[in-house]
């Protein structure tokens, strides 16, 4: 088989073999540029033909996955979600359509990935603990927003959050062809965007930070349903939490153990294990993964965590990560929590002065 770039366009899964210049849609939209791609998708950045100036992100699912339950529940989530008065900063649905074997989702592009500013730390692989912290308050208030429709998310994670919104126009990379099996395919690498006045780094301080929008993608694994354990499934940046792998009911405690994954990583610049192992053996993998001293000495790895903030920061990892959902904190119990107040605060940074002065 012939080794792609990225997503292997000759798979069964059959993704799309885009490039710029390419037509959706009978002629509406012409592909600018690749924004990234996935297990199950690629996203590619386009304008509107006969508007030039009108931006759009078209999320291309893999005919399989077109064909399959996730599409469909994330056409009808992302359906509610537009009649809900809960405030949370979703990528909403702007449209879809199909595109041969293709169901193609249109969004309102964004900027860049919270993962793919993680990886910007090429030394270290982590974010500055302030940033991890602002982060992971914004998630748990996506999480209280979840609350009232009784929904689980089913795959929080850093690749699942974007930074900025995208209004700017830029131009196509030139493309290349690869031969597989004498098909040729155009040879795209992606190119995602960080959108002008939302340029951010990962060591950037709070009160600038906090000026940035942050964005809930990959609705296609929500849920209302209290026990859907049977269609939910893993992949390489979202594992399941233990009781879902063991095929009992889902609820809101499993998003708040993805949270803990995910901030896990934003501050170690590691996963905390390798999902093949933890798959294997969950629950003893986990908990050798947390104890003491061991989770401490992989946090200090990060060189702006505070020792003063290391007992904090292990304690809170421990109960997000804890194999019993039933020893978890609940998103409302987080709010009390004072690492996760940490990361509450606007852009004048006074937020942050008045909780220092309290802690004197």
């Amino acid at each position: 088989m012939t080794v792609f770039a990225e997503e292997p366009l000759d798979s069964p899964a059959g993704y799309l073999p885009g490039y710029p210049g390419m037509i959706l849609q009978f002629g509406k939209w012409t592909i600018i540029r690749k924004l990234g791609w996935g297990e199950r998708s690629s996203v590619w950045l386009v304008h509107n033909t006969s508007q030039p100036l009108e931006f759009r992100a078209i999320k291309v699912l893999t005919v399989t996955e077109s064909k399959g339950a996730t599409a469909l529940n994330e056409l009808r989530i992302q359906r509610l979600m537009e009649v809900r008065t809960a405030e949370v900063d979703i990528v909403r649905l702007q449209d879809s359509f199909q595109e041969g074997d293709h169901l193609c989702l249109v969004f309102d592009p964004h900027g860049i990935t919270v993962e793919q500013l993680r990886k910007s730390n090429v030394d270290g692989g982590y974010l500055a603990v302030h940033l991890a912290k602002q982060i992971a308050s914004w998630t748990l208030a996506a999480l209280l927003s979840f609350q009232e429709p009784n929904l689980v998310h089913g795959a929080i994670a850093a690749d699942h959050i974007v930074i900025g919104e995208l209004d700017q126009e830029y131009i196509a990379a030139a493309v290349e062809y690869l031969t597989s099996n004498g098909v040729s395919y155009p040879l795209v690498k992606s190119q995602p965007i960080d959108p002008k006045g939302w340029y951010t780094t990962w060591n950037e301080a709070a009160t600038d930070f906090a000026g940035k929008s942050l964005y809930l993608l990959n609705m296609g694994h929500t849920t209302q349903n209290s026990d859907v354990s049977k269609t939910m499934t893993s992949s390489k940046s979202v594992p399941l939490a233990p009781e879902v792998l063991r095929g009992q009911s889902v609820g809101p405690g499993s998003d708040v153990w993805q949270l803990g994954w995910m901030t896990f990583c934003l501050i170690s610049g590691k996963p905390l294990l390798d999902q093949e192992s933890y798959t294997k053996s969950p629950i003893e993998s986990l908990n050798r993964s947390l104890e003491a001293p061991g989770l401490e000495n992989r946090l200090l790895h990060n060189t702006t965590l505070a020792k003063e903030d290391l007992e904090a920061t292990a304690s809170l990892l421990r109960s997000l990560l804890a194999a019993d959902p039933l020893l978890r904190p609940s998103p409302n119990d987080l709010l009390e929590i004072k690492w996760m107040q940490q990361g509450d605060i606007c852009t004048c940074g006074w937020c942050q002065a008045d909780m220092d002065v309290v802690e004197n």
